[in-house]
């Protein structure tokens, strides 16, 4: 029970957290609740297909770079196909260059809390299995946040979305090797020091590329909600 409460808390702050760095536009419970209940119903599927892929494709029990590079390709692909579907369903909301992050984040943290529920309830939860599930909804969390970045980042209230297809190609590729370095962590038998560090360094370049980026959208929001030539208050005609 302890496991699964810390889960939830942490959670809950990190909700907290990416609430709060959405400065200009707050986006509205609903959509919050919306973005996680999609990262959780997606990871369902996805966990379909990663069962179904390693059962397809021939690999070696000690082949582990391989098992960790498939599903890293299956798993951040995942993401990027629910982000996007999330952004053209729910366009009113998804509508401005910080919602990629913010969304994206929150659907990672749904499918991440899909996964601790699923690993929790393999084994008795431990001291140590809770630390594990408290890194996956950071790292989840922040990967989906990477992916989601181009996909908001041409947002606009009043204006067609701008998309940025080699910024999305190279953020996918940037989570897809996170994701791969850490299953391939994971999966790896051998214990190291470089093993036991690497999750570490892993977790601290994905905050300083999440902060980043984050000031990259940001500022993009900023002109948009405060000043500059594309301002919305400079796009919105006054009634005399």
């Amino acid at each position: 029970m302890f496991a699964y409460a810390t889960m939830i808390v942490c959670a809950g702050a990190l909700v907290a957290w990416v609430y709060h760095a959405d400065r200009y536009e707050k986006e509205p419970w609903y959509a919050i609740a919306l973005a996680l209940t999609s990262g959780f119903g997606a990871m369902w599927v996805i966990g379909l297909t990663d069962d179904a892929a390693l059962r397809i494709v021939p690999i070696p029990a000690d082949a582990h770079s391989t098992k960790a590079a498939l599903i890293s390709l299956i798993e951040e692909g995942g993401k990027l196909v629910t982000i996007l579907v999330f952004a053209a369903v729910f366009r009113r909301e998804f509508n401005d260059p910080m919602d990629g992050l913010i969304y994206g984040r929150l659907i990672g943290l749904g499918m991440a809390v899909n996964e601790s529920l699923l690993y929790l309830g393999l084994s008795p939860p431990t001291l140590q299995t809770c630390g594990a599930e408290i890194v996956r909804l950071f790292g989840h969390s922040l990967m989906a946040g990477l992916v989601g970045f181009a996909i908001g980042l041409g947002g606009h209230p009043l204006k067609r979305r701008e998309s940025f297809p080699r910024i999305a190609a190279a953020c996918l590729a940037v989570s897809m090797l996170l994701h791969f370095g850490w299953d391939w962590v994971a999966y790896s038998p051998q214990t190291s020091i470089i093993r036991h560090l690497a999750p570490l360094i892993m977790m601290a370049g994905m905050f300083v590329i999440w902060r980043v980026l984050c000031d990259v959208a940001e500022a993009r929001s900023k002109r948009i909600f405060v000043g500059g030539s594309d301002a919305l208050v400079a796009a919105v005609p006054v009634s005399a």
